[in-house]
């Protein structure tokens, strides 16, 4: 009876410390699942990244963000302060209990991270797979894995050019377009769109070839389709801000640019016109070149889009 009694109380005791070591595993678990935050908003001084081909280092100095080894990139500040900001305030959706980082994605990274905070702490972050069964990825801090959203993950894979500051201009809506021109660079044809009080007119080489300078009517729909294409186009990566030698110019087929858009509208209240010209160059790939005129950033652009005002029907555009 009294050795019944004897391993009662044992298993009672090893319950009791079973129970205990559950407790201290998940109060471990606890501690390593709170979110990786080491850092207070402004306090990063420096960002290495390395994602992809693009390797690269912010540098916070005098309270002014810079590219290093590239002080003259123009960085946009307020995107290099949320930058800073989401690794310090990031919020993961939930710890992942044992993961290995070679089984995740996250040795080798799709995008790693390290961070200074300019008192000696430096700590080193990674943005792995996607969860096979959630739309999440993971991400690695401190040797512990967690699961963030997309959207965030999506945020640190960036590259220099997305940080830099936005010239790109605004899109102009079609009914503030008052007109639009196109030359190429050899001339060998042009034309131009002009919305005027009684409707729209064109006149060109395209419109005419025997007397260009004749105006025609112009069809309304295929005219503001025009507008609408123009004034829309959307401007996709920056592939170079430099002011570039004529030779390096001549591989962006911008050193004599094919084509000089020109386009004027009239924002809402303003008191005067305003005009916004493009210099396009070559196509690659789907894409074409193109500049704006006085700046030396070189964009790109869809070349279907680009096409139906460079290229547009004038059959249809004159058709009566």
């Amino acid at each position: 009876m009294n050795a019944r009694r004897a391993a009662l109380v044992l298993l009672a005791l090893l319950a009791l410390v079973g129970a205990g070591l559950l407790i201290a595993r998940a109060r471990r678990d606890q501690a390593q699942a709170e979110e990786p935050r080491p850092m207070l908003p402004d306090s990063v001084t420096r960002i290495e990244v390395s994602y992809g081909e693009d390797a690269y280092s912010l540098v916070l100095s005098d309270g002014v963000w810079t590219l290093e080894g590239a002080d003259a990139f123009p960085l946009d500040q307020n995107a290099c302060r949320a930058f800073a900001d989401r690794l310090c305030l990031l919020s993961p959706v939930r710890f992942v209990s044992g993961a290995r980082y070679e089984s995740v994605g996250l040795d080798p990274p799709q995008c790693a991270i390290t961070a200074e905070d300019g008192q000696g702490g430096r700590y080193a972050y990674a943005v792995g797979a996607e969860s096979p069964n959630e739309n999440l990825y993971y991400f690695g801090f401190g040797g512990s894995a967690y699961l963030i959203e997309p959207t965030d993950a999506f945020g640190f894979f960036v590259t220099p050019y997305d940080l830099m500051h936005d010239e790109r201009p605004a899109l102009i809506d079609a009914q503030r377009i008052l007109s639009l021109s196109v030359r190429t660079s050899t001339e060998r044809w042009h034309y131009t769109l002009t919305r005027g009080t009684d409707g729209y007119v064109v006149r060109g080489t395209l419109a005419d070839a025997a007397d260009p300078d004749r105006s025609r009517p112009a069809d309304p729909e295929q005219a503001q389709e025009i507008f609408r294409a123009c004034g829309s186009l959307y401007l996709y990566e920056c592939v170079e801000y430099r002011a570039l030698p004529d030779d390096a110019l001549e591989a962006y087929g911008l050193r004599t640019p094919t084509a000089r858009v020109e386009l004027v509208y009239r924002e809402k209240d303003a008191q005067a016109d305003s005009t916004l010209v493009y210099l396009f160059g070559a196509r690659k790939d789907g894409r074409i070149y193109l500049r704006i005129e006085g700046s030396d950033r070189i964009y790109t652009a869809d070349e279907t889009e680009a096409a139906r005002f460079l290229a547009p029907d004038f059959a249809k555009l004159t058709a009566q």
